[in-house]
């Protein structure tokens, strides 16, 4: 039999991934996608995955007007976790829309992504339907606050899987999670 400490580390990993995953999924099926798409349909939408390549992709594209600043020089999300998202196929890439400066690359294309076909919300991680909710969706008021919650939880219990361990005392403190019961207090 387990400790109680290595117990109450699993639950709280339980808890993300069986609780906290679905209801970003369902947020994002029903406020999102709606009746109207699939996921792979509204990923392949010029306008989101322009905000979802840029997320990786820092250099201006075919598709800029100019960069938004808010992911100029960022990347903030992983090549891997792009094309959790969409393939890259570099035969559909518009040779015209890359240009260069001497050698440097000043314009990408990215004609060269299309969504994964028949992509499920289930294979999403927290990060990546954060970002599909905060930087593609409604914008409603309080989703960044909720969506903010759930990561920084996930960070919270996975910088301490090296030891996996949560006294019954911290577990009553923190297994509390806010935004499990944020309605509910």
């Amino acid at each position: 039999m387990a400790p109680p400490e290595r117990t109450n580390y699993f639950k709280l990993v339980a808890l993300l991934v069986d609780i906290a995953c679905h209801v970003l999924y369902r947020y994002i099926r029903e406020n999102i996608l709606g009746t109207s798409f699939s996921l792979e349909s509204f990923l392949n939408l010029e306008q989101e995955k322009h905000k979802l390549v840029h997320m990786y992709e820092t250099t201006k594209c075919c598709k800029c007007t100019c960069l938004p600043e808010t992911t100029k020089g960022k990347t903030l999300l992983s090549r891997k976790q792009l094309l959790l998202l969409y393939k890259s196929d570099e035969t559909q890439q518009i040779k015209k829309h890359k240009k260069y400066d001497g050698k440097k690359v000043t314009q990408i294309c990215i004609c060269k992504y299309t969504a994964v076909e028949n992509i499920d919300v289930k294979i999403l991680d927290i990060t990546l339907a954060y970002y599909i909710i905060n930087k593609c969706g409604k914008q409603e008021l309080g989703v960044d606050n909720w969506t903010f919650q759930i990561r920084e939880e996930r960070n919270k219990i996975f910088h301490i899987s090296d030891i996996q361990k949560m006294t019954d005392d911290k577990f009553e403190r923190n297994g509390k999670i806010k935004w499990i019961h944020h309605g509910n207090s």
